[in-house]
């Protein structure tokens, strides 16, 4: 029997590579201003730092951040060059602390002798043992310092997101009305797919159910330490015009 032919992969066009970062600026500036509504809602509204909503938030909220920064086949993953340099130590800070300890459980986490936040821990009066598994939070304090990051990601996607936007106005615009998918997945084909009539029906009630209430937080138009360790997530849509 012979040998099965291997297919040449693609060739990645400008316009579709183009077409990938338009879609990673678009994701990702939509997860920034997430962290950041929840962000101030919290810093507003002071949640009990030792409520089970509040670890839950705090778990959201960072995994939400890391998600540009890891990888998305096929597009790949937001590069750290779009971090500000006053701010790349607090960011691996932060990508730090989803990797080991909100969306992954490092047993080998060490914060300090014999003080490991992910451990399960066994107390016994000398008649019947507990067990628990400790909570670790980041006090209100410390959030404060993650804003600032925030707020410059978000004004950096959206100056990037929009210069593509401009770019591909044009090219939507000329495919007449419709829906559109921005293809990111095959190369050999156009990078505006247009959705069948019960595609398009089918998406608008997924986007009416999950259309995005305004939220109560402040909005805009479009160091050293995240610490603060104590031991002690519906989806949403934002529509964008493309101008």
């Amino acid at each position: 029997m012979g040998r099965a032919k291997k297919t040449k992969p693609a060739t990645l066009t400008p316009e579709f590579q183009a077409a990938q970062s338009w879609y990673k600026m678009e994701c990702a500036n939509y997860c920034f201003e997430f962290v950041r509504d929840v962000l101030r809602g919290i810093l507003n509204d002071r949640p009990n730092e030792r409520s089970p909503n509040y670890y839950a938030m705090l778990v959201g909220l960072i995994c939400t951040y890391a998600r540009p920064f890891t990888y998305n086949e096929p597009v790949g993953k937001l590069g750290n060059e779009i971090v500000p340099d006053e701010f790349k130590e607090l960011h691996k800070k932060v990508l730090d602390i989803r990797h080991k300890l909100f969306a992954h459980a490092e047993a080998s986490l060490s914060i300090g002798e014999e003080d490991y936040p992910n451990a399960v821990m066994i107390e016994s009066d000398g008649i019947e043992p507990s067990i628990s598994v400790p909570r670790s939070v980041i006090k209100q304090d410390a959030l404060k310092q993650f804003l600032p990051l925030v707020e410059a990601l978000v004004e950096r996607t959206n100056r990037r997101r929009s210069e593509y936007m401009r770019k591909f106005v044009g090219p939507v615009l000329e495919r007449g009305k419709g829906v559109f998918r921005l293809n990111v997945l095959d190369p050999s084909t156009s990078v505006f797919v247009k959705l069948s009539e019960a595609q398009e029906v089918t998406w608008r009630k997924k986007k009416s159910a999950l259309i995005a209430k305004p939220p109560t937080s402040p909005q805009s138009a479009h160091s050293d330490e995240l610490g603060g360790l104590d031991k002690d997530a519906s989806a949403q849509v934002r529509p964008r015009s493309v101008q």
